[in-house]
This record gives structure tokens, sequence and C-alpha cells, in this order.
């Protein structure tokens, strides 16, 4: 089990899925053995654990997922001048050519967002950048007239791509991929170990959670779903995966406390503030980390009920959701 309790407020509970079971997974001294690294990036913890016997191959494809990590952290950061996402935002207009990379994930979030009726938009920066989950102290929430003027610059359908990789924006939209870029980075760290010769493996990027094969023997992984609002990351239920992703979404992973009441970091575009209907948690179930991460915030927005219905019409995908009771759906 893996608990990181040691870490400023706002990363907490930034692995809102616990990994349990892994001593389950420890292989016998003269067969697979288990190799894992951690590291910082995209504003969460990075663990990566492989189980090989060749240690020289493990240590090999460890340091690639590393680097291929590193490299996306640099390419979509919003607060790096260097980065393509930065210099988009600034770009006042103007035409910017970026890598394949970045186009292709942002035609992935104008697909989600035309599916969502757009409450999943990756414009929505205008308006998380008035709300402040990362410091200690609030004594203010941010002012209404504020929030109106962000809305109004907040839709996809501002976002235009223009071929050969490059993308403007207008009606001064800005972006900010945090609902699915790490599911998009652990897809890809995921196709790097595989082309280095892994076949067994667990990837958890702060709670984006992807499974390489099975563990010894042919079982499943056991991912374990810690409780809401628990600072001793009591598991509350359990799932387990083959191949598959992992992905929570949760009102607890980054928020604040003000005159009595909660405000976290799932901002609803409508309203302009943290959406307010009855889910603590979502976890999605996919085959794809990135669908996974965008669908499990699709479903917070949505609510318990609209939530079940959305799932229900994806194949291959499943949720789990926990409401504001800490009772839990399949």
């Amino acid at each position: 089990m893996i608990f990181m309790d040691k870490m400023p407020k706002f990363l907490r509970n930034p692995i809102p899925v616990i990994l349990t079971g892994l001593l389950l997974l420890l292989p016998a001294c003269d067969r697979m053995n288990r190799y894992e690294r951690s590291g910082f990036a995209f504003d969460t913890i990075v663990n990566i654990t492989v189980y090989s016997s060749d240690k020289t191959l493990a240590d090999r494809a460890l340091s690639d997922a590393f680097a291929l990590s590193e490299h996306y952290d640099k390419l979509l950061s919003i607060s790096d001048p260097e980065s393509e996402i930065y210099r988009l935002n600034h770009a006042d207009g103007n035409a910017v050519t970026v890598s394949a990379d970045t186009y292709s994930l942002l035609e992935k979030a104008i697909g989600y967002a035309e599916m969502s009726g757009g409450l999943l938009d990756v414009t929505i920066q205008p308006l998380y950048a008035l709300w402040d989950f990362t410091g200690e102290d609030h004594d203010s929430l941010p002012d209404e007239d504020a929030i109106a003027s962000a809305r109004e610059k907040v839709d996809y359908r501002n976002i235009r791509l223009l071929g050969e990789n490059r993308v403007q924006l207008s009606g001064g939209a800005m972006i900010n991929l945090g609902a699915i870029a790490k599911g998009y980075i652990a897809d890809r760290i995921k196709e790097q170990l595989l082309a280095d010769g892994i076949t067994s493996a667990l990837i958890n990027l702060g709670g984006n959670v992807v499974t390489i094969g099975q563990k010894e023997g042919g079982t499943p992984f056991a991912i374990g779903l810690a409780t809401p609002f628990d600072p001793s990351g009591k598991i509350i239920d359990s799932v387990s995966v083959s191949d598959r992703s992992v992905v929570t979404s949760g009102i607890y992973q980054r928020y604040f406390e003000y005159d009595g009441r909660i405000y976290h970091h799932i901002i609803d575009p409508v309203t302009g503030y943290p959406a307010d209907n009855d889910l603590n948690a979502a976890t999605v179930i996919a085959s794809s980390s990135t669908d996974a991460d965008a669908y499990s915030t699709i479903c917070m927005l949505l609510g318990k009920e609209k939530a079940k219905a959305f799932i229900a019409g994806i194949p291959d995908t499943e949720v789990v959701l926990i409401d504001r009771n800490n009772r839990v759906f399949k």
C-alpha cells in the first residue's frame, strides 16, 4: 500500500487510487523482480513500477519512461514559458505551430467537449486562474464580476485547428489540459514501456493508474479506492484490472474551505464555480487512460444519475461513483 501524506495541503490527497496488494505481486527471487522509481511532474507524484527478470532492461525502461514524462511536462505546462501551451496561451490570437502530440491532444479535447455538451472544456483556464487551490489561507472568494467576465472566454469552439499542427485561439481563450493531460501521458508511457519489452507494470500519475499485463500467475492487479476526505487513506472499495486504466477524479483532491463550505478544483464552466452535486468521487475504468481521465471529470460535473447514463453509453467502460455520504455505486 502506498501513502503520500507528508506533503503540502494541495497535494495531501493527490492519489485517490491507492494501490493495494502490491506484496502479492512480488515474484520469486529467481523469476521476476520488482523495480520502482518515483518523481514529481504535472504537479503530482509519479510512480512507476515494472516487473522483469532483467535488471538492465528494467532500468532502461524506467529511465525512458521518466524521460518521456519530463518531455511532456515541459510540452504541456501552463506555467513554463517554453512550453507549447504557454506559447499558445500568450500568442494574442496569432497562430502557433505545435508538435504533433499537442495537436492530437487538442483534437481529443475538442471531441470530449462535444460529447459532454461543453462540460469538459479545456479553455477553462481564465476561470481556473481565479481560484487558488494551492495556498493554505483563503479569506475570500473570487469576485463575481471577474467570474462572469472569465466565463465569456471559456468556449472550446475558440480553439481553431488549422492543419499542419498550427493552432489559433480566439475570444480570449486560454487552455488548461489538466483534465486530460495525465491520462494522455500515462498512455504514452505505457507505449514506451511496451516498446522497451516490459510485459508487467504499474504506472501511477497522481491517481491516473495504468496496468500493463497481469500479476505473475495470470491474476489481475488489485486497485484500492481511497475513502474521500479520510486522511488515513482507508480503502472504501477496490477493482481488479489487467491492461486497463483506472482514473479517479474527486472533490477531495484539491480544495479549500471557506465559510464552512468546500471549494474544489473541478470547475463547472457554466457557473464558473466548483461543481455542486451529489458526488465526492468518480473512478472510471477503461482501456485508454486519456479517455478514463476525461470521463471521470465529466462524471464529476454531471452528478450521479447523469454520470451513470453517460458511462452506460460508452462501450468497454465502467465507473465507480462515491456520493457525498461516501456510498459506493458501481
